[in-house]
């Protein structure tokens, strides 16, 4: 009798996802898929969530108004620029989350893809941008808060307006962190500068850089992957107790069915497991 007939299902389908476990198609494919979390959940998110408050006095009149006046308190504004805060220090901080992440996956790798990977990195942090916002990250969570204005355009006499969230140069100068690039950047602003401007070209940079890098690296991982996957198809003849060939139907509908726009059904299923075609 072979010795994996005598492997209980459990034990076979342990089996089955430690050799996925260890398998590098699957290890490297959770390491991009890892890469793309960072880049969608936290940069991406944070960068929306920020741009949307930043752009709010831009369009909503009425809170352009309360940045502006001084003859009520000004509740509105002091939970706005609150609300800006929390966002700023999500982004600076979640943007350097994605470096670093983004560092340990390529540390030690060669070829083709970390050397094109490098290249481009070079490229993008001496947008002044990028250091600005690096340092910036460093004067969030161990010096202060930045001071926020705002500049405020009264468009007509019926009292429409538009406004800016701006940072002070003269503030944030204070702080000697600055390294030689972002004090520099800071020292060719006005005394009052726009933040979001700044904000949108550093997310633009950083979404596109590692954007190509989880590409490239999920492309050449294809054959590897193709493989682990028939690990997948594996376990599920496993879990199903079907011969290998029902399960790859099984695998391959399922797949189909998740990629599809269309949710899977429950009616889906005598269809998929009987064999029948989609």
């Amino acid at each position: 009798m072979d010795e994996a007939d005598e492997l209980t299902p459990n034990d076979r389908l342990d089996d089955v996802q430690r050799r996925m476990r260890e398998h590098p198609g699957y290890r490297e494919h959770m390491a991009c898929e890892e890469l793309a979390r960072t880049v969608n959940a936290v940069l991406v998110r944070n960068l929306d969530e920020l741009l949307a408050l930043l752009a709010q006095p831009t369009w909503d009149q009425r809170l352009a108004v309360e940045l502006f006046q001084n003859m009520y308190r000004p509740d509105a504004r002091g939970a706005y620029e609150a609300a800006v805060t929390q966002r700023l220090h999500n982004y600076v901080a979640g943007a350097a989350t994605l470096v670093d992440h983004a560092r340990r996956l390529m540390k030690g790798r060669t070829g083709t893809i970390a050397e094109e990977f490098e290249r481009r990195k070079a490229e993008v942090i001496v947008k002044p941008e990028v250091p600005f916002i690096k340092d910036l990250r460093n004067f969030v969570l161990h010096q202060a808060h930045p001071f926020l204005g705002h500049t405020v355009r009264i468009l007509d006499p019926e009292g429409s307006a538009t406004g800016e969230i701006e940072l002070s140069a003269t503030n944030l100068l204070g702080w000697n962190g600055w390294k030689a690039p972002a004090r520099a950047f800071i020292k060719s602003q006005p005394e009052s500068f726009a933040l979001r401007p700044i904000v949108l070209r550093h997310g633009q940079l950083m979404v596109r850089l590692h954007n190509q890098l989880h590409n490239e690296l999920a492309e050449a991982n294809t054959a590897d992957l193709e493989d682990a996957n028939g690990l997948i198809v594996e376990g599920n003849a496993v879990l199903g107790g079907m011969d290998p060939k029902a399960a790859k139907r099984l695998t391959d509908a399922i797949t189909k069915l998740r990629e599809s726009p269309r949710p899977i059904k429950a009616e889906d299923l005598p269809d998929i497991l009987g064999g029948k075609q989609a």
